[in-house]
């Protein structure tokens, strides 16, 4: 308690600097040095093993179940409005689906969603990698913890960590009889239905299944009483547990989501009625549909009205189409947001002694989806874009966990395979040309790893691990011209030759950490880490690329090379007054070499080893038991980004001064909660959070973006003395700010820009009955 009283004053300071009144917080503390609460301890497995996050020498933010709840977040996009330095675009460039997300964490990610890119930033579930962008915006349903790791994670976690990974643990079945059922409506007609139930099947057998459904009109309207942006989902999943034998644990689980939306909920945010392909549609196609445009003089005469101001339904300009009016998209053409997803995996743990276990996590997923995008938000054809994904992909992997040397050495040994297989046809449609992208993608990868923990002493510990990966990736292009308008190209030309191209990459990523416990209460970590992604193939080319005489035709396939970072890592965490607060901090600088960047060629969106970049950055958060009802929570993210070199065929727009796609210079976000037992009546707990990020922008070109924003988020709940009944109120975006969470731009030359907006304020009311 002496300690304690020792470093209240640093402590005063600090939550003074946040708003919090000095004598308030003072007359909390003496109180806190006598009262029996405390914040709870969280247990986690990013290092494959159980442990206290806050001996983890990690940078890592920890959502458990309750958190989840208590901030409403029902998917897992929505973690990034409280995590220090995450970026989740809810909807990647030119996707109409809602559900494809481009993470970014520490300024690393991916903004393109095909089959030939790879996301960088790695999404688990239970283990399993999830591979693909589409469909990665996944329900959050009777979730464990959410585990987001920053800086590549590639030792343990594998594909594609080179940013970090978001981690998702679900509940595991038990052996009690027991469920729930919530309930919850709100703005936009909303209703949200989630039950699980948890039973016994029989000796050492459990199971557990939960279901979602989630059902919100769209946002964005246009003439045809359509709304886009609306939520229609379903999901389920099913838990098997059967423990045969002491030493031995067998898992199945089984998932399904199936989508049936309207597409993304983009608007047109600019417009250039004079680029390349609005320009020929304002002065050719224009006057076909309404003859009035023409110059009454032929082609010497003045252009069409279209140019000069006609507000006309048949021109592609601001006098004729809504440009940044919020809500407003003049869309036409058939909208759809499908995604059928199943997976299912199998996880068997045998203990062959006391100091070893054997792991196998077998996982099989597949996925069907289908979007459309109409990128002109117009009546007339300038832009619009179908895509249609058939998917599959298997992955088998095995560890050794043990312990050595009186449990001094804590050690991982294990191997990884991992193969996929899928088709996008990707209709693209020009007011000049119409076109069919795509192909067939086979990727397979291999990978061992090991890692160990020596206890030096009790208080210092050395970490090294090592992973060895080797990908091969298959491409067979299919694309052509489907219709030619004005571009003369022949109907039916290969944009890409029908071959198979091929590429293979590896390569050694080692980790090395130190850390020091300087007290039981403080811990201090350094890490050096490297990170991979490994290379692909870009599939959206325009004009067509043919061979010379004699040319292998796969040679001319456009591809790219892996990219890799060098991490550079120091950080501490620390809990003060009896674990009544903690204060964790990390700072790093990361060195990316070879950067994949999506850049414009043409009209197409493409992926090049275009770029490399340093970045440095930190991260802080804090949380505090102020009370026994009294709950305060703070973070905060850094990053100073910049590019330090750039190939000479990139996109002049690019420059060194331009900005790192998916980076905001500073990440804040905080919260406070009270709770109070009202007698026999039960417990009322007030919250409020905000969420501040910097401005940012969505492409490597810099021309479409966010300025920044802050949102506020308030809740009210109650909960019954016996815990079975819970209500609550809350209110999202309270004071209705407007700002994008996606954004695509082909201005040039397209002449449009595009953006999806969040939803403005809304209220919301839950029950939940326990049983």
């Amino acid at each position: 308690m002496t300690h304690l009283k020792q470093i209240a004053p640093a402590f005063i300071a600090l939550a003074a600097s946040l708003g919090y009144p000095h004598s308030v917080l003072a007359q909390t503390l003496e109180a806190a040095t006598s009262n029996d609460f405390y914040l709870d301890e969280i247990v986690v497995t990013a290092r494959k093993r159980a442990e206290n996050v806050q001996d983890t020498p990690i940078s890592i933010t920890v959502f458990r179940s309750k958190d989840l709840e208590a901030r409403q977040i029902v998917n897992v996009g929505q973690i990034a409005d409280f995590t220090p330095n995450l970026t989740i675009n809810t909807s990647a460039a030119f996707s109409g689906s809602s559900a494809t997300p481009a993470i970014f964490l520490r300024g690393v990610g991916q903004v393109d969603f095909s089959l030939n890119t790879d996301p960088g930033v790695g999404l688990y579930v239970d283990g399993v990698y999830i591979s693909r962008a589409v469909g990665g915006l996944i329900d959050l349903v009777d979730i464990e913890r959410i585990e987001v790791l920053r800086g590549p994670q590639g030792t343990l976690f594998g594909r594609n960590t080179i940013g970090g990974a978001v981690s998702v643990t679900t509940k595991a079945p038990t052996d009690e009889f027991g469920g729930r059922l919530k309930l919850t409506t709100g703005s936009d007609n909303r209703i949200l239905v989630q039950g699980l139930v948890n039973a016994p099947l029989g000796e050492n057998l459990n199971s557990r299944l939960a279901a979602n459904y989630h059902k919100r009109d769209g946002y964005v309207d246009r003439p045809d009483g359509v709304s886009l942006g609306d939520d229609n989902s379903f999901s389920i999943r099913g838990t098997v547990a059967y423990t045969p034998a002491e030493n031995l644990s067998v898992t199945l689980s089984v998932d399904y989501t199936r989508e049936r939306e309207e597409s993304a909920p983009f608007i047109l945010t600019s417009l250039d009625p004079n680029a390349p392909f609005s320009g020929f549609h304002n002065a050719v196609i224009a006057p076909l549909i309404d003859p009035s445009l023409a110059s009454p003089f032929g082609p010497l005469g003045p252009p069409s009205a279209c140019f000069i101001g006609a507000s006309n339904p048949a021109c592609f300009n601001e006098e004729s189409v809504p440009v940044g009016v919020q809500g407003v998209n003049n869309g036409t053409l058939p909208s759809q947001s499908d995604i059928d997803v199943f997976g299912a995996s199998l996880i068997i743990e045998y203990d062959l002694n006391e100091s070893i276990t054997l792991k196998s996590i077998s996982a099989y997923r597949d996925l069907d989806s289908f979007s459309t995008n109409e990128p002109d938000s117009s009546p007339v054809a300038v832009n619009s874009t179908q895509d249609d994904f058939t998917y599959n992909q298997f992955s088998q992997e095995l560890q050794f966990l043990g312990t050595s040397f009186d449990n001094r050495l804590e050690w991982i040994l294990g191997g990884y395979f991992f193969t996929e297989e899928g088709i996008n046809k990707n209709f693209v449609k020009f007011s000049v040309i119409e076109i069919l992208s795509g192909g067939l993608v086979e990727n397979q990868s291999i990978a061992g790893f090991g890692q160990a923990t020596y206890a030096i002493t009790d208080r210092l510990k050395l970490t090294t691990g090592l992973r060895w990966t080797e990908d091969s990736r298959d491409f067979t292009p299919d694309q052509r011209v489907t219709r030619d308008i004005a571009a003369g190209i022949p109907v039916g030309t290969p944009l890409l030759p029908n071959v198979k191209a091929s590429a293979k990459s590896n390569d050694f990523t080692p980790m090395i950490n130190v850390s020091y416990d300087l007290s039981d209460d403080v811990n201090t970590y350094a890490t050096y880490s490297q990170g991979f992604k490994s290379g692909g193939f870009t599939q959206r080319v325009f004009p067509p690329i043919f061979p010379a005489p004699g040319q292998n035709p796969a040679d001319v396939i456009p591809a790219f090379d892996p990219e890799t970072v060098d991490t550079y890592e120091v950080g501490f965490k620390s809990q003060f007054f009896d674990n009544r607060m903690q204060l964790n901090a990390a700072a790093f600088q990361t060195n990316y070499k070879d950067t994949q960047i999506n850049v414009q060629v043409g009209i197409a969106p493409t992926t090049q080893n275009a770029a490399a970049a340093t970045i440095k950055g930190f991260e802080v958060e804090f949380q505090a038991a102020l009370s026994e009802g009294f709950r305060l929570n703070f973070g905060a993210g850094y990053l100073d980004a910049n590019y330090d070199e750039l190939d000479a065929t990139v996109d002049p727009r690019i420059t060194l001064n331009s900005r790192l796609p998916g980076t905001s210079e500073w990440t804040i976000s905080g919260g406070a909660s009270y709770r109070h037992q009202m007698g026999d009546m039960g417990f009322l707990t007030a919250r409020a959070d905000f969420s501040y990020r910097s401005a940012f922008f969505f492409d490597a070109n810099n021309e479409i973006g966010e300025d920044g924003y802050t949102v506020v988020n308030l809740g009210l709940n109650w909960e019954s003395i016996d815990g079975n009944w819970t209500g609550s109120i809350f209110g999202t975006n309270v004071t209705d700010e407007i700002y994008a969470v996606s954004g695509a731009s082909i201005l040039n030359p397209g002449g449009f820009q595009q953006a999806s907006f969040a939803r403005g304020a809304e209220w919301g009311l839950s029950v939940t009955r326990n049983f």
